[in-house]
C-alpha cells in the first residue's frame, strides 16, 4: 500500500483589506507575462512604513479572498508591522474579506489519508485554516491581543455555517474546534468584571453550548465550558443548557461516527467526562448532564448507525462500554442504569466509509513505481546523497522530471490528477540534492501550479502543496531557492507567499512522518 506524501506536516507550521471597487471573489488568474514587479496598488507607503510590508498589503486585495485574508493575518501577526493601529486595521480588513472564501467551514474526515479524494481535501482543511468561519476565529483571537471591545464585537458578528446533516456516505464532517477555542479565549480574557456580573459572559457563551447542529459540535462545547473561567453558578447554569441541547441531537450519522467511534478522551463521552469532574470540584450537580448523555448515546445508537460506528452482535459499542465503566459510580448514585444491549437492538447498520483512493490508473501507477524507484534505487533503504549525484542517477532524474510534466489527466478526474501530481513534486524536490537540478524541479512544479490556478477542484487543494513546500517543510537546506521561485512566479497568489515568506520566513520544523503514494 503506498506510503502518503510527507504530510500530516507539523502541526506547529503557522500556518485584507476590502478596497473601493476590488472583486473579493475573483478566482487565481491563469499565467500572465510578468512585470518586474508587482505594482503596488492604491496610497503610496506612509512615511517610515517598510515598502514591502505596503506591498504585499496592497497585494492581498487583488488575490482569492482566503489567501488575501490569511496574508493580512499574518502580517498583522508579525513582530515586523509597524504598529498597533496598522495591525487593527489588517485584521479588520482580514475580517471582511473571510466570507467571500470559498469554503464556509473547514471539514474533517474520520480515517485520515492523503492518499484520498476526501483525505487529500481534508489535509488542506486542516494545515491551512482558509475557510470563512477559521479565517474569522483567527482575526479574533489576535485583535484580542489589542482590542477587547472589538474583539467581542467581531466574535458577534461571526455566522456560525449551517452545520447540515451529514449521512454515513459522506466522509467528511466538520471541525469547528478552532472557532471554540476562540470563543473560549474571549470568554476569559474578553471581559471586565462589571461585564461578568451583568451576565454578558453567560449571554455571550449560550448560544454555543444551548443549540447543537451537529455531533462534531459536543466536544468542543464541552471543551468550552471547562476553559471559559466560569463562576460555579454560571457554569451550572451553562452545563444544563449543555445537557438539554444534547439530549435532543439526532441523525448527523457521519458527524455522530467521527466524535464517537473509540473509547477515550477524545469521544464526546471522553470531553463530557472532564466537564463532569469540573462540576464536583464545584459542587455543581452532574444529573441533568449525565441522563442526557445516556439518551445522547441511546436514541443515536438505536437508529442508523454507519458500519464502522456500529457494535457486533452481542456486543455494545466500545463508546457505551467507556460509558457504562467511566461513569458507573455516578450513575448508581443518581439510580440510573447503565446502558444495555437490549436498548439497541433497533440500530440500522449503514454504509462504511468509503473514499477513493489515489494512483490507480496506469499513468498514476507508473508515475508512483518511477519517482520510488530514484528514492530507494530498486531496493528498500533510501539511497545516500552520493548515490544521488552520480551520471546515472541524474539521467534518470532528467527522464522522470519529461515523464512528469507530460503526464495528462486521460485516465482519472481533473480533482484527483491534480492532487496526485501536486503532492508528487514536493517528494521530488525533497528527493533532488541541492542545485541545478533541484531548481529544475522547483520551477517545474511552481510553473504546473501556474498552469492550473484556475482548474484545481478548489482553491485550498491548490495551495496545500505550495505551502508545504514553501514553509519549508520540504527543501529545507535551500529555502532561498524557493522562496525566489515562488516571488518570480506569474501567479499573482504565489507571488505574494513569496514575498511573504521572503520578508519573515516561518520557522521550518522537521516534516513529521505523513504520507503520499511516494513519502
Amino acid at each position: 500500500m503506498p506510503t502518503s506524501i510527507s504530510l500530516l506536516l507539523a502541526l506547529g507550521l503557522l500556518l485584507v483589506g476590502a478596497a473601493t471597487g476590488q472583486n473579493l471573489s475573483q478566482e487565481p488568474s491563469a499565467p500572465q507575462a510578468k512585470a518586474p514587479e508587482p505594482m503596488v496598488r492604491g496610497a503610496t507607503a506612509r512615511p517610515g512604513r517598510d515598502q514591502e510590508f505596503q506591498t504585499m498589503a496592497d497585494m492581498a486585495i487583488a488575490v482569492p479572498p482566503e489567501f488575501g485574508a490569511d496574508v493580512l493575518i499574518r502580517l498583522a501577526e508579525s513582530t515586523k508591522a509597524p504598529d498597533r493601529t496598522t495591525k487593527i486595521d489588517l485584521l479588520r480588513k482580514a475580517f471582511y474579506l473571510a466570507p467571500a472564501a470559498e469554503q464556509p467551514v473547514k471539514r474533517g474526515t474520520l480515517v485520515f489519508s492523503p492518499d484520498t479524494r476526501a483525505g487529500f481535501l481534508a489535509l488542506a482543511f486542516r494545515m491551512l485554516n482558509l475557510d470563512t468561519l477559521s479565517l474569522q476565529s483567527r482575526v479574533v483571537g489576535d485583535m484580542l491581543h489589542l482590542d477587547t471591545v472589538k474583539a467581542r464585537a467581531m466574535l458577534e458578528e461571526i455566522k456560525l455555517p449551517a452545520l447540515s446533516p451529514v449521512g454515513c456516505a459522506e466522509p467528511l464532517t466538520y471541525d469547528v474546534a478552532l472557532f471554540y477555542r476562540t470563543v473560549g479565549q474571549v470568554a476569559r480574557e474578553g471581559f471586565a468584571a462589571k461585564d461578568k456580573s451583568e451576565g454578558r459572559k453567560i449571554a455571550l457563551l449560550a448560544p454555543y453550548v444551548g443549540s447543537l447542529q451537529s455531533h462534531a459540535q459536543v466536544r468542543p462545547a464541552a471543551q468550552l465550558l471547562l476553559s471559559a473561567d466560569l463562576s460555579p453558578a454560571d457554569l451550572g447554569q451553562l452545563a444544563n443548557m449543555f445537557a438539554i441541547a444534547l439530549s435532543h441531537l439526532r441523525g448527523d450519522e457521519r458527524s455522530f461516527a467521527s466524535m464517537n467511534m473509540d473509547s477515550d478522551e477524545y469521544t464526546a463521552p471522553g470531553a463530557i467526562a472532564s466537564l463532569i469532574t469540573a462540576l464536583n470540584a464545584k459542587r455543581i450537580p452532574n444529573v441533568a448532564l449525565i441522563s442526557a448523555l445516556r439518551q445522547y448515546l441511546v436514541s443515536n445508537f438505536s437508529g442508523e448507525v454507519c458500519g464502522e460506528a456500529a457494535n457486533t452482535p452481542g456486543s455494545l459499542p466500545e463508546v457505551v462500554k467507556y460509558f457504562n465503566r467511566e461513569f458507573q459510580l455516578a450513575l448508581q448514585s443518581a439510580q440510573i442504569a447503565p446502558i444495555t444491549e437490549e436498548e439497541l437492538r433497533g440500530v440500522h447498520v449503514g454504509e462504511k466509509l468509503t473514499d477513493v483512493s489515489f494512483w490507480q490508473s496506469p499513468e498514476a501507477k507508473k508515475i508512483l513505481h518511477d519517482e520510488q524507484r530514484l528514492k530507494f534505487g530498486g531496493g528498500e533503504t533510501q539511497l545516500t546523497i552520493q548515490e544521488r549525484t552520480t551520471p546515472a542517477w541524474s539521467s534518470q532524474l532528467t527522464d522522470f522530471l519529461a515523464e512528469l510534466a507530460a503526464w495528462k489527466s486521460d485516465r482519472e478526474s481533473v480533482a484527483d490528477f491534480f492532487d496526485e501530481k501536486s503532492s508528487a513534486y514536493p517528494n521530488l524536490i525533497n528527493l533532488v540534492p541541492n542545485g541545478a537540478e533541484r531548481s529544475r524541479a522547483i520551477d517545474a512544479f511552481v510553473e504546473f501550479l501556474e498552469q492550473n490556478s484556475a482548474q484545481a477542484e478548489s482553491r485550498i487543494e491548490w495551495m496545500v502543496m505550495a505551502d508545504h513546500v514553501l514553509s519549508g517543510a520540504r527543501a529545507a537546506d535551500d529555502r532561498q531557492e524557493v522562496i525566489l521561485a515562488f516571488v518570480n512566479s506569474r501567479d499573482s497568489t504565489l507571488s505574494l507567499y513569496g514575498r511573504l515568506e521572503r520578508w519573515q520566513p516561518r520557522d521550518a520544523s522537521p516534516p513529521s512522518k505523513p504520507s503520499t503514494g511516494n513519502n
